[in-house]
């Protein structure tokens, strides 16, 4: 009987640890609006209903990504959209691939996107310098909006 309690304690703690240490979906992190500025005005600040609720989005500034429903999709600054997300997938710890399809071109665009948790940022790798986003690692983007905002 003893035994029994010690490998249940066991199995509690490695099911603690390995959940833990497990990444958050991708479509998690991304779901929602990315600008350029981490608390913007008010003024430049428009409510809008998405798929996951209500927000607040900048117009023509912010990076919009819905990857709640069945086919994510992602709107552009200054380029509109919808375009369908066609990639998403971990490369490594917090860097995953981004394509999307941009149907006025008829092409695939690829990003690599650097994360950091901590401060609910990212950074944009253009892959095939596509000039879509404004990319690089002096170019952070900031969550200011969705429905997992902390």
């Amino acid at each position: 009987m003893r035994e029994i309690r010690w490998l249940a304690v066991l199995a509690g703690v490695a099911l603690s640890i390995a959940c833990s240490n497990a990444q958050p979906s991708l479509k998690t992190i991304l779901c929602g609006v990315w600008y350029r500025i981490q608390n913007p005005s008010s003024e430049v600040l428009t409510a809008k209903e998405f798929a996951w609720g209500k927000g607040v989005t900048v117009v023509n500034g912010a990076v919009e990504m819905d990857t709640s429903g069945k086919d994510p999709t992602i709107f552009l600054p200054g380029m509109g959209g919808p375009f369908r997300i066609t990639e998403l997938s971990w490369e490594g710890k917090d860097v995953f691939n981004l394509s999307f399809f941009f149907t006025r071109g008829n092409f695939q665009v690829d990003y690599k996107v650097h994360y950091d948790s901590a401060k609910e940022t990212l950074w944009f790798e253009d892959l095939k310098k596509s000039n879509f986003i404004e990319s690089g690692p002096s170019n952070l983007w900031y969550k200011i909006s969705g429905p997992e905002k902390k």
